[in-house]
């Protein structure tokens, strides 16, 4: 399970591919896509940004008012992709290591 680390307030930008067992991308055409991270109760959606369907890859984004509000710690994600047919299959489990910004260019 991997874990990412990112400072309170900094806009996060993850790239992405679906692939396959084999490693293969995998198209996103006809797909939906949807990401969350949760920690306890809270919940928040990043945006998905389609980079290249046909190639199968994507952009996770938490603009930085967004990510300002997020509370310190440890959050989980994973993605989720749903076919035209309501296929659902999803991303292994990622940890989203969220810490304490120490500059505050807001301030």
């Amino acid at each position: 399970m991997a874990t990412l680390t990112a400072k309170r307030g900094d806009t996060l930008t993850i790239s992405g591919t679906r692939t396959d067992a084999s490693g293969s991308a995998v198209s996103l055409v006809g797909v939906s896509i949807a990401c969350e991270i949760v920690l306890g109760a809270l919940r928040y959606a990043l945006t998905v940004e389609v980079i290249d369907a046909a190639a199968g890859t994507f952009w996770l984004v938490l603009d930085a008012a967004t990510a300002a509000t997020l509370t310190p710690g440890l959050w989980s994600g994973d993605v989720e992709f749903t076919d035209a047919s309501g296929n659902v299959t999803s991303t292994e489990t990622f940890r989203l290591q969220i810490i304490e910004d120490v500059t505050n260019a807001a301030d």
